[in-house]
C-alpha cells in the first residue's frame, strides 16, 4: 500500500506495478482539471486491487466526478474502493452517475463513500432515474456516510431494493445524518436490510430527521430479520421519537438472539414516561447482551419511567459492560460499569420510590 499526499508527486509516480494505492488529497484547492489528470495516471496501475482516495473540501464538480467514473469503468479489477468527496460542489446528477458506476461493479468486496451533496440548482437532473444495482455475491462491508442533503431522497427508495443485490454483506454502516425526508423511505430501507441473512454488524446514524414512531418501528421490524446480528449501533438523536411503538425491540431480541453489542442513542427526543416501561422490557429480552450503550438524555423521562428501564438492566445479567445518561432531565443519571453489579443496584436506589 502505497500513500500519496500529493497529487503532483503522484502525477509524476510510475509504481505501476501496485496493488493498494492511497490519494489523501483534502482541501488542496483541486479542481475538475486535476482530477482529470490523476484519473489519466490511474490508468496505467494495471494491477490495482485496493483504491482510497480522499479529495474533501476541494473545488470539484460534475465534470470531476464524471473523470472519476471513467477511469472506474475501466479498472474492474478493484476489490476495495473508498471515495470521499466531503465539501465540494457535487450535485445530484453527478451522485446519479457515481452510484450507477460503483454498483455495476461485481469484484467489489468493500466500498465507501463519502459525500454532503451541497445545495446547487441542477434543472438537467431526470426525475425519473432509477438507481440500477448489479448482484455482488462479493460484497462484504459497505459503508455510506451521508448528510444534510435532499438530493438523496430517491437514492434511498431505490437503495432499500438494491440492498437485496449484496446477499454476502456482512457489515453495513450508513450515516444519513440531517435527511429531513429520509423517514418516509425507512420501511423501504428496512426491508431490504431484512434481506441480508449474512449481516453481522449494523451501524445505523439517523439524527436530525424528524422520525417518528411508525418510521422507526418499521425499520426495527426489518433489522429484526437479521438472525445472525451481533453488533448493532442505532443512533437517532433529535427525532420526533416518544416510545409509542417501543414494543417493536422486543420482537428485535426475540429474533435476533445472537447480539451481543448495543449502541443505542436517544438523545433529545420527545421519549414519554408511560413508553419507557416498553423499552425496559426489551432489554430484559436480550439473553447475550454483552455490551451495551443506552443515552435517553433530554427526553420526558421522569423516575418511575427510569426506576423500570434500571431494574431492567439489573436483571441483564450477561452485561460486562454499560454506559448509561439520563441528563437534562428531572433526574440526572450518569454512570458506567464494566464488571461489578454493585454500582448499578446503588442507582437503582437512588431512582427507586
Amino acid at each position: 500500500m502505497i500513500s500519496f499526499r500529493s497529487y503532483k508527486k503522484f502525477i509524476q509516480s510510475k509504481s505501476y506495478n501496485i496493488t493498494g494505492l492511497e490519494l489523501n488529497f483534502q482541501n488542496n484547492k483541486i479542481g475538475d482539471q486535476i482530477v482529470k489528470e490523476c484519473t489519466t495516471a490511474l490508468i496505467n496501475y494495471k494491477e490495482l486491487q485496493i483504491l482510497e482516495i480522499d479529495l474533501s473540501t476541494n473545488q470539484i464538480t460534475q465534470d470531476g466526478v464524471s473523470h472519476l467514473c471513467q477511469f472506474l469503468e475501466q479498472n474492474k479489477k478493484l476489490q476495495k474502493f473508498s471515495l470521499n468527496l466531503w465539501g465540494n460542489q457535487v450535485n445530484e446528477k453527478s451522485l446519479q452517475e457515481l452510484f450507477s458506476c460503483v454498483f455495476s461493479y461485481t469484484n467489489l468486496n468493500s466500498l465507501k463513500i463519502c459525500v454532503n451533496a451541497q445545495s446547487i440548482n441542477d434543472e438537467t437532473t431526470d426525475g425519473n432515474f432509477q438507481y440500477k444495482f448489479v448482484t455482488n455475491v462479493n460484497l462484504k462491508v459497505l459503508t455510506f456516510q451521508f448528510e444534510g442533503s435532499t438530493f438523496f431522497d430517491k437514492f434511498y427508495s431505490d437503495f432499500g431494493i438494491g440492498l437485496q443485490q449484496f446477499p454476502n454483506l456482512t457489515s453495513l454502516n450508513l450515516n444519513l445524518d440531517n435527511n429531513k425526508t429520509v423517514g418516509k423511505n425507512l420501511k423501504a430501507l428496512g426491508e431490504g436490510i431484512s434481506s441480508l441473512k449474512s449481516l453481522i454488524q449494523l451501524k445505523l446514524n439517523l439524527n436530525y430527521n424528524n422520525l417518528t414512531d411508525l418510521e422507526f418501528s418499521d425499520l426495527i421490524s426489518g433489522i429484526s430479520k437479521c438472525k445472525n446480528i451481533q453488533i448493532l449501533d442505532l443512533i437517532a438523536n433529535k427525532n420526533n421519537l416518544n416510545g409509542e411503538t417501543f414494543f417493536i425491540f422486543e420482537d428485535l431480541f426475540k429474533d435476533c438472539q445472537e447480539i451481543s453489542s448495543l449502541n443505542l442513542q436517544l438523545r433529545y427526543n420527545i421519549i414519554s414516561e408511560e413508553n419507557a416501561p416498553k423499552l425496559a422490557s426489551a432489554l430484559e429480552i436480550s439473553k447475550n447482551l454483552k455490551s451495551l450503550g443506552l443515552n435517553l438524555d433530554g427526553n420526558y423521562i421522569q423516575i418511575a419511567g427510569y426506576s423500570s428501564i434500571v431494574t431492567s438492566l439489573i436483571n441483564c445479567s450477561g452485561i460486562r459492560y454499560l454506559k448509561f445518561s439520563a441528563l437534562d432531565n428531572n433526574v440526572r443519571i450518569e454512570f458506567e460499569k464494566k464488571q461489578s453489579q454493585k454500582m448499578l443496584r446503588k442507582i437503582k436506589q437512588l431512582v427507586s420510590f
